[in-house]
């Protein structure tokens, strides 16, 4: 009797589900001796529960609001000047400055552009601070760091102050190495056949733009960038000797970071005749057009500033959990969790007196926690 009951509830499709994801979730985990004869798992138990460490960093630029009665163009551009760093426009009535000046350094200096401060709060626009994640995230995922989180902390009013970086399994010294760390970009031009030359390194570049459209209102999407006068010559030698100016098609330029090529492309034939008369600092690399052409400017704005961020940051906080510590605390939760169903099952037994109905609610809860 007790084995047709037995049957027929193996057969229900409510327990075979049950066993079907208690196996999936076992494969998944895939608990197994590792080389030193420790059982390992898949589990990433993050930054509490194993050696890891975090830190929140300051943006160290301000949003600001004005208003002027100069084309806002203009003002932008004397304000830039004035302050020797970029300024970009959030909206119609807020720009942003990249570089940490209180508000009464400001208000004299802006006045003096053409405009009126009318407020002011320290940290960067929703989208710098996206990007400011992107580049944190490629970073990070190109060291090869498992369960990594990149969070901004962004206010009601769209603007960010802070950004918080946790990694596990690595200490405080290669956290703030990793986010440090700049990658090696280097712009070759093809010589002959799949060859490439060397032109100039990542540090000629001194400025990279949003992505935007060129002309304005195109549907080509691409990134601008600025190269240092002595970037500038180099390139235009390389280009010259190469042939990228007078045969552009079978000298294509090739961008590399960390010797992986992220962009490759002829030169345009309008940049072809200018090397050829005198250097060009200003450079536009076309990605495309459309959804597809905007999405490679994102990603080709990041490559280009190889893991510098587009502004300085300061280290508002950290904090790390050692490897024995971490070890401490997930002891503690493996006891924490059998005492958890201990109790569980002293109390439904303490309430029905029946064996047969604890053992069920104890095997599912414990078949929750392995699916979980």
């Amino acid at each position: 009797m007790k084995q047709a009951r037995i049957r027929d509830l193996v057969k229900d499709w409510r327990v075979i589900t049950l066993l079907v994801l208690v196996v999936l979730s076992v494969i998944v985990i895939y608990p197994h001796f590792d080389n030193k004869g420790n059982l390992a798992t898949n589990l990433q138990y993050g930054l509490d529960l194993q050696q890891g460490a975090w830190l929140q960093l300051e943006f160290k630029a301000e949003v600001v609001g004005f208003t002027t009665d100069l084309p806002t163009s203009e003002f932008i551009t004397n304000l830039s000047k004035s302050l020797d760093t970029e300024v970009l426009l959030v909206d119609a009535n807020h720009i942003e400055i990249r570089k940490p000046y209180t508000q009464e350094v400001l208000d004299p200096l802006i006045a003096a552009s053409g405009g009126k401060l009318t407020s002011y709060q320290p940290g960067v626009s929703k989208e710098t601070a996206n990007l400011v994640k992107r580049i944190l995230e490629s970073k990070i995922n190109t060291m090869g760091t498992k369960d990594a989180k990149v969070n901004t902390l962004t206010g009601l009013n769209n603007v960010a102050r802070y950004i918080r970086v946790e990694l596990a399994g690595v200490d405080m010294k290669q956290a703030q190495e990793i986010v440090g760390k700049q990658g090696k970009f280097e712009i070759r031009i093809q010589s002959v056949g799949n060859a490439t030359e060397h032109i100039l390194y990542g540090d000629s570049i001194t400025s990279v733009q949003v992505p935007s459209q060129e002309p304005p209102g195109s549907a080509k999407w691409g990134v601008g960038f600025t190269l240092s006068e002595a970037g500038a010559a180099a390139f235009r030698e390389g280009a010259i000797k190469y042939g990228a100016t007078t045969d552009p098609n079978k000298h294509q330029l090739a961008m590399l970071l960390d010797n992986k090529t992220v962009y490759s492309a002829p030169l345009s034939e309008d940049l072809a005749g200018q090397l050829q008369g005198q250097p060009t600092r200003q450079l536009f690399a076309s990605t495309g057009s459309g959804n597809t052409g905007m999405q490679q400017a994102t990603n080709l704005e990041i490559h280009l500033r190889a893991g510098a961020l587009p502004i300085d940051v300061s280290v508002a906080g950290s904090g790390s959990t050692s490897a024995a510590l971490g070890e401490h605390f997930k002891m503690m939760a493996i006891i924490a969790g059998i005492l958890a169903l201990i109790t569980v099952a002293f109390v439904i037994y303490y309430r029905y007196r029946e064996p047969s109905i604890v053992l069920p609610m104890v095997l599912i809860n414990a078949s929750e926690i392995i699916i979980l």
